[in-house]
């Protein structure tokens, strides 16, 4: 699904997909600044998104993906807040890509999804953790699951 022949959005609305059970990709346009939560629940089929190069995507809304496919998914460098649950009961995301101008996340050994509580402080905040890992070594700066 391809929304570039659309103007002027600024937010997908909760539920928007919802049950679309068809999309398996999705390009999120430049102009999309919030993606609310439910957005794309029980999409069931869907395993990646794309996240224009120079999106202007700040937040991402709670529960995003639950009963998804989503395998990748992309970070740009203007997202500032990720809802707690975003990533609720998402079993199957391998990949999370962080632009390298994002400096408030970092998927930090290919397992664990980070973020910085405060800006220009330490990364000290779990978001998220793939679900297929035997082991994990959390850092000493992580003070908030």
């Amino acid at each position: 699904m391809n929304f570039q022949r659309i103007q002027n959005w600024f937010q997908l609305k909760f539920l928007l997909f919802r049950y679309f059970y068809y999309i398996v990709h999705i390009l999120i346009p430049n102009g999309v600044r919030v993606i609310d939560d439910n957005t794309f629940t029980s999409c069931c089929k869907l395993e990646s998104t794309e996240i224009e190069y120079e999106s202007e995507l700040e937040e991402l809304g709670k529960y995003l993906f639950t009963s998804s496919s989503i395998e990748n998914i992309t970070i740009p460098k203007k997202i500032n807040e990720i809802q707690e649950m975003t990533f609720n009961n998402e079993n199957k995301i391998k990949h999370i890509k962080i632009s390298d101008n994002n400096d408030r996340f970092e998927y930090y050994d290919d397992q664990l999804l980070i973020t910085k509580s405060l800006p220009g402080k330490k990364y000290d905040t779990l978001i998220f953790s793939r679900r297929d890992i035997k082991g994990v070594h959390i850092t000493n700066t992580i003070k908030y699951v």
